[in-house]
This record gives structure tokens, sequence and C-alpha cells, in this order.
């Protein structure tokens, strides 16, 4: 019976590791599935993007390709997104699904991959393993935002798939452009991957034998040309979509010798975090009052383990396989270009970790060995490093199930943590929570004085609470410390027309139209606008007001309200015949509408036909009894037939 059982598993291996990675996988994040978006970019990403929320379209495919948005270029993650709205619509559990099953798609791939390259069943399903549950992964899974992770990732393991079957078929050009492609489409999900000619190399020297001597590097290197080509053009366009938002930091705030040193340390924390992943938090603030000790501890570190490897580099080339793995594809996000404020962030370990683990499982493999220790006693290590990580990647993924939850572990884990602050406080001023709002994001600023998302979102707390002055002073505040901060000056622009200001207003919205023209995002030009617009009629200006409602329909024809005003704006403009042609169209749009058969009613009116003016009053009543406008309307177009 133990030789059947034994020849069972033997006979099914794969498809029981396959299973067990299954299984780890949506233990942790089946619950994600009963999740919410969080408004820390998934807004952004998803809900508040028109070009996202619409579904695929070739407009939306187009404007993927065509745009810097969120301070990225990556047009096949906006299709994946485009694509969940289409089967989904704006629900976020399936956004969530879809990147949970690319999460349990990498880890079989990982599996399968390493196993290719590694020759062991046993190593490569753990590695794999501990890159399904570790719970360092949780943010790149748990986020919808983070789907350029799991995507990108995909894509990863099919270029090393491909490439080991282009070394194994004597270096067959289907496969090289097989691996081409698959890398194309990697960077075209997250420009993460331009490291990732350089791991092919470092596969070509651990496990391939491609890279014996220095005399086999140039061969290498000119065979990888269009790989390297490939990654510099990424991270140029990658760098000109970080600009463009504002998120490259300048060597004026934040000097060089700061981030190298802060670049150090991360690196150390980096690992550390393999073995003890604690108090972990969706953002991380910045700290440039680093100890002697942390910068000159992870530097003795980092050299030691650099040494240990070098010194390893014939017999275990392993180990500088894995550590070369770890240090090369964090470079692009360790700080040295610095991206936003945050020195380390959980999810840039999904791909660096996979080198760390290279060294981990397949050292102490070796240890074991060398020491004559029973296997049995590895792989009960394994199990249960596995174990663990399981059960704590299961505690940090809930913490994803909303913005309160999130925010507020965040802020329990980390000090002077003003981003989250300010998030949270977002999130609040969102449902109407204005004075618990006003505190976090006043908390945010004593931390930062010049934090411009703290204070704009002071500005729109203000404006919801009516207080047009005080929020047209918090934008203009905003706009003083960080002038290409998005979408401040349309909350100016608003601010102002509620505050009776259209003149002041409309240079606000000129000064909008240089950072995102209209057709980048027409339902914020379509608000704004509208507000001018109004504005513009309560002082009288109709001619004013009805060029803005022109300009309105200019980008959404379909909006009827929108053309009924216009058609009041032309009338008090004693541009009967347009108001006409207006109003008589938006009733054909929406014929229902009292109000709009009331417009027309006046506009007849305008042109003494009091006849037909009064049967339009009346087709207003019989939709609206108690109409009373249109009623003293109608009693005054009988009175003056």
């Amino acid at each position: 019976m133990e030789e059947t059982n034994e020849s069972f598993f033997r006979q099914n291996s794969e498809l029981i590791a396959i299973t067990i990675l299954s299984v780890l996988v949506i233990f942790i994040y089946a619950q994600t599935v009963g999740f919410n978006f969080i408004n820390f970019d998934d807004n952004q990403y998803v809900y508040e993007n028109p070009f996202v929320a619409g579904g695929l379209s070739w407009t939306n495919i187009k404007w993927a390709f065509t745009h810097f948005h969120s301070a990225n270029w990556h047009p096949l993650t906006w299709i994946s997104h485009q694509l969940d709205a289409t089967l989904f619509g704006i629900n976020a559990g399936g956004h969530h699904a879809s990147n949970v099953i690319f999460h349990l798609i990498n880890s079989i791939l990982a599996f399968v991959v390493f196993q290719k390259y590694a020759n062991s069943f046993s190593k490569s399903f753990i590695i794999a393993a501990l890159f399904a549950v570790h719970p360092m992964h949780v943010e790149s899974v748990a986020w919808i935002s983070e789907r350029k992770d799991v995507l990108s990732t995909f894509f990863w393991f099919l270029t090393m798939l491909a490439y080991f079957f282009y070394v194994r078929k004597s270096e067959n050009k289907k496969f090289y452009v097989l691996t081409l492609s698959f890398f194309i489409l990697g960077l075209l999900s997250k420009p993460m991957l331009v490291t990732l000619p350089f791991v092919l190399l470092l596969l070509d020297y651990g496990f391939l034998e491609r890279l014996k001597t220095i005399g086999d590097l140039q061969k290498l290197l000119i065979e990888k040309i269009p790989f390297f080509a490939l990654s510099v053009v990424s991270s140029y366009i990658t760098v000109l979509a970080q600009k463009s938002w504002g998120a490259v930091q300048s060597l004026e705030m934040l000097p060089f010798q700061t981030r190298l040193l802060n670049a150090f340390v991360s690196y150390a924390k980096y690992f550390a975090s393999v073995f003890y992943p604690a108090k972990m938090s969706v953002w991380y603030p910045y700290n440039e009052n680093l100890s002697a000790f942390e910068i000159i501890s992870s530097i003795i570190f980092l050299i030691a383990v650099s040494a240990l490897c070098i010194w390893q580099f014939k017999n275990r080339k392993y180990l500088l396989t894995g550590w070369l793995w770890f240090l090369g594809t964090l470079i692009p996000v360790i700080g040295l270009v610095q991206v936003g404020n945050q020195p380390i962030a959980d999810r840039y370990t999904y791909i660096p970790y996979f080198g760390l683990f290279l060294m981990l499982v397949f050292g102490i493999k070796d240890l074991f060995d060398y020491f004559k220790i029973d296997r049995k006693v590895f792989y009960g290590i394994g199990a249960i490093a596995i174990l663990i990580f399981t059960f704590t990647a299961n505690r940090q993924a809930s913490y994803w199930q909303g913005d309160e939850t999130l925010y507020t572990h965040s802020l329990a884990v980390t000090t002077n943590n003003y981003i989250v602050l300010q998030t949270y406080c977002h999130h609040l001023m969102l449902k109407d929570e204005l004075d618990k709002s006003e505190n976090l994001c006043n908390e945010a600023i004593k931390i930062k004085p010049d934090f411009a998302g703290a204070i704009n979102t002071l500005g729109i707390i203000e404006f919801k609470r009516g207080n047009f002055e005080k929020a047209a002073e918090n934008f203009r505040k905003t706009i003083e410390v960080s002038p290409n901060y998005q979408g401040i000056y349309f909350n100016y622009s608003n601010a102002l027309s509620m505050n009776g200001k259209p003149e002041e207003a409309e240079a606000q919205l000129q000064k909008a139209s240089v950072l995102t023209p209209p057709n980048a995002n027409a339902p914020i030009w379509v608000e704004t606008l509208n507000n001018l617009a109004f504005a513009y009629s309560k002082k009288e200006k109709f001619e004013n007001a009805a060029q803005n409602f022109e300009r309105i329909l200019q980008l959404a024809p379909e909006k009827s309200d929108v053309r009924a005003n216009y058609a009041l704006m032309l009338l008090q403009s004693k541009k009967i015949d347009e108001a006409q042609k207006q109003i008589e169209q938006a009733i054909r749009q929406n014929p229902s509408q009292a109000e709009y058969l009331n417009n027309y009613g006046l506009i007849l009116s305008e042109k003494k036909e009091n006849q037909k003016a009064a049967e339009q009053f009346e087709k207003a009543l019989k939709i609206r009894p108690d109409f009373k406008e249109a009623e003293e309307n109608l009693k005054k177009a009988k009175e003056t037939k």
C-alpha cells in the first residue's frame, strides 16, 4: 500500500504541487473578492477614470497608449482594467478576483519555470510557495491599482520560459522572437521589467551554463541588445511620465547623498522583511535623518553578503545569481531616482524577492546536505515557514477590505505618516464627515506644512461647507506650494465661480487647460464650465454664460439639461432663433422634462407666438401638475392672446 501511495504521489507530483499552491493563494486572497475599492489610486485607476470605467472601446484603448496618467505609461495594464470594467462594471469584487487569478498563475509559473532552470522539484516548489504566501506581496495582490505588478510578472515568467526553450532548442529564432515579444508585453504592463535583460544574463551564468568565461559575455550581450534597447526606451518614457505628474524629486529637494544612504538602508530593510514581515503599511514616510548605526550596519551587511557570493561564485552560482537578482531588480525603485516621497514599498518586492528565495532555499538545502541532516527536516522547516507566512498574509490581506481598516492600521504601525493622514482625511471628506476629516488634514500639515494634497482637501472641505471664500484661499495656497498639482485649477475655478467671481474663475480655467486639456478629462471640464456658466448668469452676463454652456456641449452634446440652459441664456441674450433651435433639440433628446417645455414656452412667448407658447406650458403641466412657474406662464400667455 505504501508503495502504491508513493507511486501515486510521484506520478501526480506536479498536479499536487499546483493544487497546494492554489489552496494557499485562495486561503489568503479569496476574502478580497468581498473588499471595496480604496481611494488611494483606485479612483484614478478605475472608478473615477472615465477611460477605464467606460470599459473596452477603441477610444479608451487609444487613450491607454497615448496618455500619461497617474505618473505612468503602461497601456496593457490600462487595457486589463478596461476589460474588467467591461466584465464586472465598477464592482470591486471582480477587479480583486482578477488580481488574485494573476497571482495564482504567477505562483504556478514560478514553480514551472524554476523547475526548468534548476531541475529540482522540491526547491522550485518551496520558492513558488514562498512567493505565493509571503506577506510582503499582499499589497501587490490586494490593491487593485497594483494590477501592473501581477500582470507584468505574468509576462516576466513567460519571457523566462520562452528564453529557456530558446537556449535549449539550440538558439531557435522562433523562441527568440517569442522571448522578445513577451518582454515587450511586460514592459507595456509595467516598466519594472527594464531589469529583465540583466536577469537573463544572470540565468545564463547561474543555470544555463552559457556564461563560463569573460569571453562568453560579448556574444550574450550582443544577443540581448534589442532587450537592453527596449529597456532604455521604456526607462525614458517612464521618466517623462513621472515628470509630467511632478512625481520625480529634484536633487535640491532630496540630495543624492541622502538618496544613496537611504538606498543602503532600504536594501537591508527589504532583506530583513523576508524573515520578519511586520508593521506593513500602504505607505512609509521618508526618513531624512538616518542614524549612523543604521547606515554603517546596512553597508557592512551588504558588503559581507556580496563578499560571500563573490567568494562562492564558482561553486555555488545560485548565491551570486540570487543576490544580483535582488539588488539589480530593485535599482529602478530603490530611490536613486526618487519618485514620490516613499523610501520603500511592499509592492516593490514582488519580483526582487525571487533572488532572495533562490539564495535561501538552495543555500539551506546545501547546508543540510553538507552536514548530512535528514532532508525531511529541510522540508519541515520549509513547510513551517510557508504556514506562518500564510496566516500572516491572510491577516495582512484583511486590512485591505476598505479605506478605514487600511488607513487606521497603517497609522498604527508608522509615525509621521502624512500621506496616509491626508488620504484618510480625503476618504472621510467624501463621506461628509467634515470635522473629523479636517482634523486629520491639519495633522498632516503639522508634519509637512507645504503638503499640497492636505491643503487642497481642506479647500474641498470648506467648499462642501459653503465657505467658498475660505475654500478659494486654500486652493490658492495649494497652487503656491505645488503649481502643477493635479486638478487644483479646476477646484480654484469652482470656488471662485461659487463666490461670484466668474472672471477670475475663467482665468484659472485657462491655466487648467495647460495641464488638463478638455479632451483629457471631459467630466471635470463639464462640471467646472457649468459652475462658471451659472456664475455668469447670476451676474446677468448672459452671453458669457451662453459661451460656456456651448463649450460644454462641444464636450458632451448628449447633455440635454445643459442644452436647455444654453437655450435660456441665448434667450436672455436676445438670440431668439438660436434659442429655439437649442430647446427643440433638448426636447427631442428628453421629451419628458417639464422644465424644457416651460423654457420652450418662454421662447415662443418672446416671439409673440402666445398660442403655441400656451400649448407648451400645458404640456409641462401635464407632466408636472404642481409646476407653479409653468402655471403662471400659462396664465400670462392666455391673457396676452
